[in-house]
């Protein structure tokens, strides 16, 4: 018994030299057409897993070339990669996607497959150190690069990419992302990640990292039903460019999708956001960031709109977006960075019980029917999405939570003189209202409401809070009452000159 107890032990506590997990192909590895969309590879297990990761030949090749092929894979159980920290000799899962050894040929081999996680997830996945590269760039996700693929119904669970800087080429950028680094031709669908990106350790460190919640470079792709809860820790000099979602999102569109992790940094800088940094010819809709892991430090919701150099350039649409006031340090919606005129419309920073209300997403076209739902025992309260959560059901009753005051309204509207009427019935002459304009910028904020003929009223002079005149357009009130944060009414008004 005494021997049985100590070779327990033993294996234990040499995981990495004795009991590491082999890779083994699917059962149906050697049945006809094993890999088609009729019979796609089943990952199973853990061993599966990791012969998917370890085999490049069924990642296959790209649709242009003369030996073009697309294999499918279905994953069929929940799969425990905590073994993963000891794989490697300590440098955790190989990343799926221009594998280091193809490295030798013209060119790397990304991913050209379909892979369909079935709603099961992946728990405690490890990457610590890169075996995944391209030239001029380190690659640390679980698919380091796909072209012309598919991922769908992925979840991954409490997944953990903290690179050992120690081993790796200081020559190199490096890029950190929850699900996948560069996706070009493709389609992400009902994906999730939770987890850790980088350590604590990281906020002190000089060299030059990328860093986001689910994907670093996304071009001619869409994105659609995803969400990432992951903590990122970043640095707050130049070397270090941090978003929530999508780092770069390039002819690409980002929709009904939302980032509820944390970043972490020293400071805020100019090169962190909480859902994009750069898009060009993004099309970005129905998305929201809230800190429910911490507080969210960046200072931007998207940091850059840009020209995407195509000869059928079309300007990027950002609308119906929202963000959190109270857990995150978004002030502001996106730096315009060319002449063009993209739409950017109804994106909103809102208070945390704003966040939780089901009309005002409504109001803005969100779909509660199919789409998002929401319920009080569930993430927290905020929108979550049906098609990852369908065991969840949605509490309408949730709308309760905020009770609107009274009736606001604006008057006349649209407005045509020099000064701006917005009253409510109610006799409280403590509210607050605070004036947005179309693109979610703070214009104005006072509580200088006084009651006139049985009504609270405000009037607004129409210049912003460095007393500047504005200009014509749609504008967004919002009316609180400071004693009772659930008590909030939203509208809009236009303004002509």
């Amino acid at each position: 018994m005494k021997k049985i107890i100590f070779l327990i032990f033993i294996c234990f506590a040499f995981i990495p030299l004795f009991c590491e997990t082999l890779a083994e192909p699917p059962l149906n590895f050697h049945e006809e057409n094993a890999g088609s969309e009729e019979n796609p590879f089943l990952i199973s297990n853990l061993a599966n897993l990791r012969w998917f990761s370890e085999t490049p030949d069924v990642w296959g090749r790209h649709p242009e070339t003369t030996n073009a092929y697309k294999y499918f894979f279905l994953q069929t159980s929940d799969i425990d990669a905590s073994e993963t920290q000891y794989w490697n000799n300590g440098e955790g899962f190989n990343p799926i996607g221009a594998a280091m050894w193809q490295q030798a040929l013209s060119s790397a081999r990304d991913f050209f497959g379909v892979y369909n996680g079935n709603g099961f997830s992946i728990n405690n996945l490890h990457i610590f150190t890169p075996i995944s590269h391209t030239i001029g760039f380190t690659r640390f996700a679980i698919f380091s690069a796909i072209d012309y693929a598919v991922l769908k119904n992925i979840r991954l669970v409490n997944i953990k990419i903290i690179p050992d800087i120690e081993k790796m080429d200081d020559k190199n950028s490096s890029v950190v992302a929850g699900l996948a680094g560069t996706v070009s031709n493709s389609t992400i669908l009902n994906c999730s990640v939770s987890g850790q990106l980088f350590n604590e350790e990281y906020l002190d460190r000089k060299e030059y990292f990328y860093s986001s919640g689910l994907i670093y470079f996304a071009l001619n792709s869409t994105i659609e039903e995803c969400y990432s809860s992951v903590k990122i820790y970043g640095k707050t000099d130049y070397r270090t460019t941090v978003a929530g979602l999508v780092l770069h999102l390039h002819n690409s569109t980002l929709k009904n999708s939302y980032f509820n992790g944390s970043i972490i940094t020293n400071q805020i800088t100019n090169d962190i956001a909480g859902l994009v940094i750069r898009a060009a010819t993004g099309n970005i809709n129905n998305c929201y960031v809230t800190g429910g892991l911490g507080i969210i430090q960046a200072e931007n919701f998207i940091r850059d709109i840009l020209k995407y150099s195509t000869p059928d350039f079309n300007p990027s649409i950002v609308q119906n977006n929202f963000w959190n006031n109270e857990t995150t340090d978004i002030s502001k919606i996106v730096n315009i960075t060319d002449e063009y005129d993209h739409i950017i419309e109804n994106n909103l920073g809102l208070s945390t019980a704003e966040m939780k209300r089901v009309t005002i997403y409504e109001e803005s076209g969100w779909d509660f029917e199919t789409i998002w739902a929401i319920n009080p025992n569930f993430n927290d309260g905020y929108p979550f999405l049906r098609s990852l959560h369908p065991e969840i059901e949605h509490v309408t009753e949730k709308d309760n939570v905020i009770k609107p005051i009274n009736q606001t309204w604006v008057y006349p509207n649209p407005v045509l003189g020099s000064e701006v009427n917005i009253k409510s019935t109610s006799r409280n002459n403590s509210l607050e209202v605070t004036i947005y304009n179309i693109r979610g910028q703070l214009i104005n904020r006072s509580n200088e409401f006084f009651t006139k003929d049985g009504e609270s009223v405000f009037v607004w002079n129409k210049r912003d809070l460095t007393n500047n005149e504005v200009t014509s357009g749609v504008y967004f009130y919002k009316i609180v009452d400071p004693n009772d944060k659930n008590s909030v009414h939203h509208g809009r008004f236009l303004i002509l000159k």
